[in-house]
């Protein structure tokens, strides 16, 4: 009987602890400013997440972005655009490479699949904090297979909203007038070695406003402080400004990213865009992913 007893105790605990898989390859968010019709002034907010085919699917149409220093809106609800999720697995040539094609159907290592979500036109009023609006959204778990830290670790993507002003006066956000940068380029997840490789993020600013390129930390999951975000440590020889191997360098202006390895393995990466409006931080996005090299 106690046998029974113990039998059924841990079949209750295994349908009863959620599901968590290490399926979190990157991602991130955005906004636009809508400059006309019924909605002007109003922003949409695009979250994009990027998932290893190999891990758990995404649960849930409808993700919600947490609003951190704004005194009113504390989360943004975004719901899964009609045709996502999409399968972005990078094309092969099966016929001259004798590789199969990628895809999440038969997953491979670099098959990876593209969640977008979209907020309705939302109102967004105030004047940010010296620290600006942030807006993040956060999930468990990393991939298993990364080869610089961070193994089967939590995930947060993250962007930020800063003040501007003109006369010295700063601007209300509602009705808004910036966008934040878009990144133009799906993120690149299998990458080469064995010669030199360069790839960007590809990213443009629609009110034509002066971007910089960094490498930037990558955050845990849990609670966010914008003051003071938790970062993950990359695993010695990496770190925040050479993620992967083969001295990588970025270019500040263009955002092109050089490399010549030879070591292959899973990288995650991760690179903040910065806008600026004559001279003034008006904005910061950045986008996260794992490539296979």
């Amino acid at each position: 009987m106690m046998k029974k007893v113990f039998l059924a105790v841990i079949v209750s605990f295994i349908f009863l602890v959620p599901a968590k898989a290490s399926h979190l390859m990157g991602g991130e968010i955005t906004w636009e400013c809508i400059k006309s019709g019924p909605t002007q002034g109003m922003y949409i907010f695009t979250l994009k997440v990027y998932r290893d085919c190999n891990g758990i699917t995404i649960s849930g149409t409808t993700q919600s972005i947490i609003v951190h220093n704004h005194p009113t809106v504390f989360s943004i609800n975004v719901d899964l655009v009609p045709g996502y999720p999409l399968d972005i697995s990078p094309l092969c040539d099966p016929l001259n490479s004798g590789n199969a094609q990628m895809s999440c159907v038969n997953p491979q290592q670099g098959s990876v699949e593209e969640y977008v979500y979209e907020s309705l036109p939302i109102n967004l009023p105030g004047i940010p904090p010296a620290g600006g609006w942030h807006f993040t959204w956060d999930d468990c778990c990393r991939n298993g297979a990364i080869t610089n830290g961070f193994a089967n670790q939590g995930f947060t993507l993250r962007a930020v909203m800063y003040s501007y002003s003109t006369s010295g006066v700063p601007q209300n956000t509602s009705p808004c007038f910036d966008s934040s940068p878009q990144f133009n380029e799906q993120p690149k997840t299998i990458i080469c070695i064995g010669y030199p490789f360069s790839y960007s993020h590809n990213a443009s600013d629609p009110e034509l406003d002066s971007l910089v390129y960094e490498w930037a930390d990558v955050l845990d999951d849990g609670v966010y402080n914008p003051a003071a975000p938790v970062t993950l440590p990359f695993s010695a020889p990496y770190s925040t400004t050479s993620p992967i191997p083969g001295n990588p360098s970025l270019n500040a202006a263009n955002g092109e990213i050089s490399y010549f390895s030879n070591t292959s393995g899973n990288f995650v990466t991760c690179v903040k865009v910065s806008a600026f409006k004559c001279g003034q931080l008006v904005a910061e996005v950045y986008r996260e992913i794992q490539v296979v090299l």
